[in-house]
């Protein structure tokens, strides 16, 4: 757990062992300095942390997700050509291929569709070289007609797939290319099941306002009112019960579910049940939906110090006792007006540009990681 006052914003999300992994895989880790492994493929730690994987498909996809993204391409295909019919080379060839399609277009979506094919006959059971084609077929916008049945092959396989119901309620939302009643209709049906799809109806209010957002001033009134209606304390309790009080082991994308969660607690103030949510969190944050305030890791501490500042169970405390506390401490220096705006008090929705972030194929971001160090109380 990250000490108080750190902010972790990474791909591997909270996956220790992933996060290791990614640091053995580093080409500078291995050839520089004296005692360097050179008989070493750089593959072998990806390799070895997939096959302790296994036919976990929530948290296969995660890991290959992010190590596609993360693995220098010569490398994965030293990978492929050392063990040409090893079904986690292949998968992770499949994910880079199809990473590549999308943010670079440096690879045709033809040549993803092979790779993703390939790997899907190479362990017909694994849902995630579907997975990697759903995502770039998501990504290019594709007729439903080409993207469903993709959808279908990974539901097929593994029908509580977290990834693919939020990729495919991307590219329901007005943002993409469906419509708000497509989506929302979505997002309630899929959402009824628990953990993890429970967070999906919120997911989806998070994807509209984003979209009001983006609209401009014709979007603010509906952005605003979003947080108001009467629908959305039932699907905040759904979603707390499924993801905190369910008492299931952790999903592999855990911690951006519960950043969706926090955030939507945190519009609609709703502080005190936010607090429990903040404490498991910890220091972990994703960049989505944090991105769409105008200073997202200001906006993070911001709510996360009022959470800490919540009375536990067993106590009680009147909100005057704990608001005017609010701009003493919390932004350790921010300006008021700038924690003013990163609070959400003051921070108009035409600011509240929707920053368009790709999400790979296994839910976790495309960036790098970032540890930023705030002063401590």
């Amino acid at each position: 757990m990250p000490r108080r006052g750190t902010v972790l914003i990474r791909p591997e999300l909270d996956d220790e062992a992933l996060h290791r992994t990614l640091a053995q895989v580093r080409p500078g880790r291995q050839l520089h300095g004296l005692g360097a492994d050179h008989g070493r493929a750089l593959w072998q730690p990806a390799a070895r942390l997939l096959r302790a994987t296994g036919p976990d498909w929530d948290r296969r996809a995660h890991r290959v997700s992010v190590l596609a993204a993360a693995l220098p391409p010569a490398t994965t295909e030293r990978w492929c050509a050392d063990r040409p019919r090893d079904p986690d080379a292949l998968v992770v060839r499949a994910g880079l291929d199809a990473w590549h399609t999308i943010t670079t277009g440096r690879t045709s979506e033809a040549a993803a569709g092979r790779s993703c094919r390939q790997a899907a006959e190479a362990w017909p059971e694994d849902p995630t070289p579907w997975l990697a084609l759903l995502s770039v077929r998501c990504a290019l916008g594709s007729a439903e007609r080409h993207v469903r049945p993709i959808w279908h092959e990974v539901v097929a396989r593994d029908p509580g797939n977290r990834a693919a119901h939020h990729e495919f309620l991307r590219y329901l939302s007005p943002r993409r290319h469906g419509s708000l009643l497509a989506m929302t209709d979505f997002a309630r049906t899929c959402g009824r099941n628990s953990s993890p799809l429970a967070i999906l109806p919120l997911a989806g209010r998070v994807e509209q306002f984003a979209w009001n957002a983006h609209r401009g001033d014709a979007g603010v009134l509906g952005a605003r009112l979003r947080w108001h209606e009467e629908d959305i304390a039932d699907e905040l309790d759904h979603a707390i019960a499924g993801l905190f009080h369910a008492g299931t082991p952790s999903h592999a994308a855990a911690v951006a579910d519960l950043n969706i969660l926090a955030f939507v607690l945190t519009r609609t103030r709703r502080t005190t049940d936010a607090a429990p949510i903040f404490r498991r969190l910890g220091g972990h944050m994703t960049r989505y939906p944090w991105n769409l305030t105008r200073y997202p890791v200001d906006a993070y501490t911001y709510w996360r110090e009022q959470a800490y500042r919540q009375p536990r169970p067993g106590t009680i405390k009147r909100p005057h006792e704990i608001a005017p506390r609010a701009f003493r401490s919390a932004g350790r220096g921010l300006s008021r007006d700038r924690l003013w705006r990163a609070s959400g008090g003051g921070l108009s929705e035409e600011d509240a540009v929707a920053q368009e972030s790709f999400e790979s194929f296994g839910g976790a971001e495309a960036v790098d990681s970032v540890d930023v160090h705030l002063p401590r109380r």
